[in-house]
């Protein structure tokens, strides 16, 4: 009850589990200073949900928001239906930022470095300027991946085949004049190498 902020992360949209809507709820009925920091992938975060689950703005303190890509063609590529599904969450940040007009929090969009989307770190710089939220940047890890053969998604290891064209690619002005937030483990390759 003395909590100031939950974090809700529900392993892909915390607006689509029953249970998590249920707190979502309860918080906002019974802890009137409590704050969100959500993490999610952002199909779900638009005005009727956010209207049903009394979400205001002065209740939110983060909104997380991975996509990974910066056009509906990559986002394909990565999520299943996710050409259709991209044009929502952009319209559903476009949203979002409506609600920053009366009380100011931080949106961020996500993005983990893998062989799939690499080549569109400059465009997704440029699609987080435009909606003017806070770009993220992580490598894909090897340890924590489901898919079959994961070594084909690495690209930040000396050994991976596409290694060399990443850091060309970390080297486009966009990447090296903005101020990005990147996992510590590309912190070298830009400084040392890029």
């Amino acid at each position: 009850k003395n909590a100031d902020i939950l974090f809700i992360n529900g392993g892909g949209d915390p607006l689509g589990a029953r249970h998590s809507r249920l707190l979502i709820k309860k918080a906002i009925e019974q802890l009137p200073n409590l704050k969100f920091d959500f993490h999610t992938n952002g199909i779900l975060f638009n005005e009727w949900n956010f209207k049903d689950l009394n979400i205001t703005p002065d209740r939110i303190e983060t909104i997380r928001i991975s996509i990974h890509a910066a056009t509906k063609e990559t986002y394909g590529n990565i999520v299943d239906g996710g050409k259709e599904i991209f044009p929502k969450i952009i319209e559903n940040i476009k949203f979002l930022n409506t609600l920053r007009q009366t009380k100011r929090f931080d949106i961020c969009i996500n993005f983990v470095i893998c062989s799939k989307n690499y080549t569109e770190i400059p465009k997704f710089i440029e699609l987080a300027e435009s909606l003017d939220v806070s770009p993220y940047f992580w490598e894909f890890r090897l340890e924590n991946c489901t898919y079959e053969n994961p070594e084909h998604f690495s690209v930040f290891r000396e050994e991976d085949p596409d290694y060399p064209r990443l850091l060309e690619v970390l080297k486009h002005p966009k990447v090296k004049e903005y101020k990005l937030h990147f996992s510590p483990v590309f912190h070298p390759l830009i400084e040392n190498k890029a």
